[in-house]
Order: structure tokens, then C-alpha cells, then sequence
């Protein structure tokens, strides 16, 4: 059985019950013409409490809800307003029963008062474990340079002690994808340091370049990230650099690879990079016997090339009167050209060849979801998407919400607009906590409502209709295109591919970093028999593939356009995919259920659990 779910169509049904008491007023006659007295007595109706418990909480308090409800009266649900704190655990909502196996509810959620007292338990999960962000330092770490110093003519520390970077120019100190980061200026802003021994042995042999970047929208030259050359490079001693890394012009990630006849190698990423965005970088050199080598380009986790039989030097240079530079070509100690205009982020120079794995570790490490701009506006920085930072709370009709969005002039851009659905719904997919309004104020959002909020998307079968997402539960609805709902503005997009084919039957989502198979299986599968398959299911070298969530399905065709997702994703290299239901791990409000969505139109449908779908498994 196949229920409607893309826009998850929920409607309370309040029954009132109004009850009428009547007493008849009664008289006795009697002799003589005597008459009783005639008494009136009105009954008072039953009235029953909702109380709120912590649950074990160790801090805040509970909310309070003072109202006396008759039965069959509307109750709504309190959120958590006293701030509950228990130590190690997340507040995830209330539930009827202390050890969860009730009713549960959240903040704005609603029910009908019985005829008894209501408890209603603080749900509590255990908090997940911190990583420490950023590249770790380990025995294999040259040199690890956060760029978190509190001055701008503060030099660069080695967290290994061994090769602090002296700033030349004073680089500026931005917000960084993990902490702060140093703003080079494509001139006269950069880092040098003078070489060693161990730097040239590290640099003749393997050795792996890490770091975050985010190339400045006035981006124009090209710039370099890593350079370790010798004092006396020219044309005719080329075979003094031993390591360069760099952005070229098209923003395309390089490496040079020197050779003792004074050429060189040159091969460039295929991922062009977005300028205002940050992207972890990862380039490798491995030794194949002598005079050979391969070379290994990263963005984002993802082996974006590989290179192998790159002719090297046949011979050993003494590196110990080297200079080495991040963000420039050194000419000099003090002097430099092609310097990089971007900033610079958590870099880390290894001796050996990192592994995909710990390359792809490295990038998940990767901070904050959200950069607070500090002019009204906030990054996503899993989509380079910017929103408002505190959204107005004035309800507009659809048609209001488009023409103000793009009306709108904010932080000096005139280009705002309402999100599409895929957009909206994706501003939430991390969401954990009692609601996604409290999970986006955790996020540095302020003013966002436990309500309804417009995207441009219209309804596919109900042109009256738009789709809207309800920031209290997550859930998209249809609304009324003449109601009246709150809009959040957006703007930018993305630049280069949305996939990259990783040339094993896999595709990474270079908006998610999911990694999905090219061609899913043409075979329907019961939601539980789906399930339990995953366990013993690999493919391309994994054993972890999965049902995808709804949120990470959904997410899949945000930017599809044409006839249909089917077709959309041929374009972007997947095949076989049908034009049919696809399960997800997502299970419904009734547990019976789990939700899908259609291929052929990109909604979401609740499906009975042992009905027959397809699956598209994923990996992260």
C-alpha cells in the first residue's frame, strides 16, 4: 500500500466534546399554599494536568503547563524552555513513558487530553563522541600549521615545534574552515622559512601536502600552495625544486614534478574550484623504484587523479639550503611571486603517503557546518549555499515571499531568492536535537521559527500549491500558495561537476561526499529484506554500503531538472535506475511504514514495509 509522503500530509482531527449538565429546578406544594424553595447547582467538570519530568536530568528545569484541560481539550507540547542538561546526553524530545517505549512528542506536536493525568518524560541520547578537528599529528607528521595565531604579525606555528613559518606582508586573520585561517593577497602576503636535511630527504622521497583553502572571489593568477626549491633556481637549475603544489588559473588543483634536463611534469585536477569556498586539499608522491613516481590529487576526500610513471630526478639533491614557501614561489628568502590570493587553513606536510582512507579521514575532521560571515550572513559549508542569518518572522503569501526575496539588498548582494526544496530541506539534513529550529540556533542561526517556511518549488500535480518545510519537525508540506508562511532568502549555487566517477562502479556526491553506486540493482526487495542484505553486501571494495536515509535520497536530485530524476541522472553518469519506488531507511510514523520516493517524479511516498521496491545503496 502506497501512501503520499513528499510532503507528508498531516492533519489533527480535533474532536470538542461539550458537555451539558441540566438540573431541574423542583417545588413541593403544599397545604395552606406553602411552596418550597427552589435551588439551582451548577457541577464543576473534571479537569486533568499535564507535568513535565527531567528524567533524570542533572541541570535546567522543566517547562511548566498550568492549564486545567477537560477532556478532549487540545494540548500542545511544550519545548524544552528551561534548558535540561544531563551529563553525557542530548534532549531529544518527551515521551509518555519514562523508558521511551510511549508516545512520543515534540516541541509544537499536539493531543487530545484523556481522562487521566499526563506525564511526559524527558527523552535523552547519549551525546555522540567529539573528534578532535583537523589533521592529526602523528609519528608520520612533518609539519602541522593550524593558522590559529591571534595576530596578524604573529609567524605560523609547527605544532611539531620543528618549522614555525615566518608571515611576510602580516596576512590577515579570517574565519577558517577550523579555526582561523591566514588571508594571502595574491602580492605581498605570504609564509617562508629556510630548509634542513631532513626537509630535502623528506622531499626527495614520499611525502604527502594537506590543507585547507578557500580561493578569494578576486582570484585571477595562478598561486602556490607548497614550493620547496633551492637558492639557485633558473632555468638551468630547475632540478633544485623538489616539491610544488598549486592553483592554477581555471582554479584547477596542479602539481610540477622536475626533471634534471630542466622540464617538468604538469597534471591539474579535474575538479575546478569555487572561489568563497573552502575545500581540503590533498596531493601525494610515491616511489615506484628508481627515477619513477606516482602522484595522487584529493579534493574533498575523493581521489580526483592519479598519475603513475612521473619521470623524476635519477639523482639525490642535497635539500638543506632549500627554502620552503606556502602560498608562493620563493625567489628568494623575503622575496616571492605567484603568491596565492586565498586564504590558507590547517595544513599538514607528511613523510609518508597517505592513505585515500586517511586522506578521506582527514577531510571528514573538517569543523564547523556553518561559517558565520559577520554581515548578517551564514555559509553552508556543505553546499556554499548563504543564508540570513536571522530570517524576519512576518508571514507572506507565496507569491509575497518570491517578490521580497528577490527585492531584498542584504550584506551588498541584490541576487537573494526563495530556496528551492531540495535547498531547504537540505539546510536541515544534520539536524539532531528536539526540533530543527533549536538544532539551527545550536548552529549560530538566530530567529528561526518552529513553523512553516515557503521554497519556490510548486507542486507538481497541484499548481495552487507550493511545497513548504516545517522548521518544528522537519517535515515538508504543500501549502496554499495564498496562505500565509514565513520565508528564509538564499543565494549562490555551485560551480564544477556535482559527481565524480571514481572509476569502480561508484560515484561520489560531491555536495554530500556520499559515495553512491553508479548502476543500482534492477531487483525489488521487501524494506526488511533490503535491510538485512546491506549486512553482507560489497561492492567496489566496501562492506559498508546502506539503505540511504529519506533526507540523503531527497538530497540526491536537489538540482535535477528536465522530464524526470530518471533522466537527470543519466546525465550525470548513473544508469539503471528505474522509474519506480526506492526505499529508504527512513521509517514512518506508523511503524509498519517506510518512506520512498519515485524516480519518475522525485516525491516521497510512505510504502508498507513488505511491499517490493528497488534500493540504491550508499556509503559515506
Amino acid at each position: 500500500m502506497i501512501t503520499l509522503h513528499h510532503v507528508h500530509f498531516r492533519f489533527n482531527v480535533i474532536t470538542s466534546f461539550v458537555l451539558f449538565i441540566s438540573f431541574f429546578l423542583a417545588s413541593c406544594g403544599g397545604g395552606g399554599g406553602d411552596s418550597a424553595a427552589t435551588t439551582t447547582t451548577a457541577a464543576t467538570a473534571t479537569t486533568y494536568t499535564v507535568t513535565y519530568d527531567g528524567n533524570g536530568s542533572t541541570g535546567g528545569s522543566v517547562p511548566t503547563d498550568a492549564t486545567a484541560y477537560e477532556a478532549g481539550t487540545t494540548v500542545t507540547i511544550l519545548g524544552d524552555t528551561g534548558s535540561l542538561v544531563k551529563a553525557g546526553y542530548s534532549f531529544t524530545g518527551w515521551n509518555t513513558l519514562s523508558n521511551g517505549t510511549g508516545t512520543t512528542y515534540v516541541q509544537s506536536q499536539t493531543f487530545l487530553m484523556g481522562s487521566a493525568n499526563v506525564t511526559l518524560y524527558a527523552q535523552w541520547a547519549a551525546a555522540p563522541t567529539m573528534i578532535s578537528l583537523g589533521h592529526k599529528l602523528d609519528a608520520n607528521t612533518v609539519a602541522l600549521w593550524r593558522f590559529d595565531e591571534s595576530a596578524v604579525y604573529a609567524n605560523a606555528v609547527d605544532e611539531t615545534g620543528n618549522y614555525p613559518l615566518t608571515q611576510f606582508g602580516r596576512p590577515e586573520i579570517y574565519t577558517g574552515r577550523i579555526g582561523t585561517s591566514r588571508l594571502l593577497n595574491g602580492s605581498s602576503r605570504y609564509f617562508q622559512r629556510v630548509g634542513d636535511a631532513i626537509l630535502g630527504d623528506i622531499f626527495n622521497n614520499d611525502w604527502t601536502y594537506e590543507a585547507w583553502i578557500n580561493l578569494d572571489p578576486a582570484f585571477s593568477a595562478q598561486g602556490e600552495l607548497l614550493i620547496y626549491n633551492g637558492p639557485n633556481f633558473s632555468a638551468i637549475n630547475a632540478d633544485t625544486i623538489l616539491a610544488e603544489v598549486g592553483v592554477l588559473v581555471n582554479k584547477k588543483i596542479y602539481w610540477h614534478q622536475w626533471q634534471n634536463t630542466g622540464g617538468y611534469t604538469e597534471i591539474a585536477s579535474s575538479t575546478v574550484l569555487q572561489t568563497g569556498r573552502f575545500y581540503h586539499i590533498a596531493v601525494s608522491r610515491t616511489g615506484q623504484g628508481i627515477n619513477l613516481f606516482t602522484y595522487r590529487i584529493y579534493i574533498n576526500g575523493v581521489l580526483d587523479t592519479v598519475t603513475t610513471d612521473v619521470a623524476g630526478l635519477d639523482y639525490i639533491v642535497d635539500g638543506d639550503t632549500h627554502t620552503l614557501g606556502l602560498g608562493c614561489v620563493i625567489s628568494g628568502l623575503g622575496s616571492a611571486g605567484n603568491v596565492l590570493k586565498g586564504r590558507v587553513d590547517d595544513t599538514r606536510i607528511s613523510k609518508i603517503t597517505r592513505s585515500a582512507a586517511e586522506v578521506l579521514e582527514s577531510y571528514q575532521q573538517r569543523g564547523p557546518l556553518f561559517t558565520n560571515n559577520s554581515d548578517g550572513t551564514t555559509i553552508d559549508n556543505r553546499t556554499g549555499l548563504v543564508w540570513i542569518t536571522s530570517p524576519d518572522s512576518a508571514t507572506r503569501t507565496w507569491s509575497m515571499s518570491d517578490y521580497d526575496s528577490k527585492a531584498l539588498d542584504f550584506a551588498g548582494n541584490a541576487d537573494w531568492r526563495l530556496p528551492d526544496i531540495n535547498e531547504l530541506q537540505g539546510v536541515i539534513k544534520d539536524w539532531t536535537g528536539a526540533s530543527p529550529y533549536a538544532w539551527l540556533a545550536s548552529q549560530g542561526f538566530n530567529n528561526v521559527q518552529g513553523n512553516f517556511y515557503w521554497s519556490i518549488t510548486t507542486n507538481a500535480t497541484f499548481s495552487n500549491n507550493a511545497e513548504t518545510v516545517h522548521m518544528g519537525d522537519g517535515a515538508g508540506y504543500l501549502g496554499l500558495k495564498s496562505a500565509s508562511y514565513l520565508m528564509w532568502p538564499v543565494r549562490s549555487g555551485r560551480q564544477g561537476p556535482l559527481f565524480i566517477d571514481n572509476g569502480n562502479g561508484t560515484q561520489i556526491d560531491t555536495r554530500s561526499g556520499l559515495m553512491w553506486i553508479k548502476a543500482p540493482s534492477g531487483t525489488t526487495k521487501t524494506w526488511q529484506t533490503a535491510m538485512d542484505d546491506c549486512a553482507t553486501f560489497t561492492f567496489a571494495g566496501h562492506a559498508d554500503w546502506r539503505l540511504p536515509t529519506i533526507t540523503e535520497l531527497s538530497a540526491i536530485l536537489q538540482d535535477w531538472t528536465g522530464a524526470s530524476p530518471v533522466a537527470w541522472l543519466a546525465t550525470q553518469g548513473f544508469s539503471n535506475v528505474q522509474t519506480s519506488f526506492y526505499w529508504t531507511s527512513t521509517v514512518s510514523l506508523t511503524p509498519t511504514r517506510a518512506d520512498t520516493m519515485h524516480m519518475g517524479d522525485g516525491w516521497g511516498y510512505e510504502n508498507t514495509k513488505t511491499d517490493s521496491c528497488y534500493v540504491w545503496l550508499v556509503r559515506q
